[in-house]
């Protein structure tokens, strides 16, 4: 698996993947899932080759109510290909609310993460 990021100049391999996700559906109907586990990435700028090792193992609650998608991430966590942020790729670290429109895609922080900056505007 390889993700481009930032009009394609940097590419994100895994690195060392450990994490596992759990999904269920609650009595209401409701989607629950959980993602947690090590999940640690290698970041390679694609024209200068300079790259950095990034530990994202933050953990993930979502739920789904069949309209939007509300995602808590704790620790720290890779974000990418998020409708509303551009071609951001954004490492966040603390708590953050991101929600979904399950129509549109677009995307709300609705609880912005303690730190967070994009891959983007940082050297690899």
């Amino acid at each position: 698996m390889e993700l481009r990021g930032c009009g394609s100049s940097i590419v994100i391999y895994p690195y060392k993947t450990k994490e596992f996700s759990t999904t269920f559906t609650r009595s209401d109907g409701t989607a629950r899932g959980l993602v947690a586990g090590q999940f640690i990435v290698r970041v390679v700028h694609s024209v200068t080759r300079a790259e950095r090792i990034l530990d994202i193992s933050g953990t993930s609650r979502e739920s789904d109510d069949g309209q939007v998608l509300t995602a808590v991430l704790t620790g720290r966590n890779l974000l990418y290909d998020v409708s509303g942020f551009g071609e951001a790729v954004l490492v966040t670290n603390g708590r953050l609310v991101l929600e979904i429109d399950l129509e549109t895609f677009e995307a709300v922080l609705t609880s912005p993460p303690a730190r967070m900056y994009d891959l983007c505007e940082v050297p690899v």
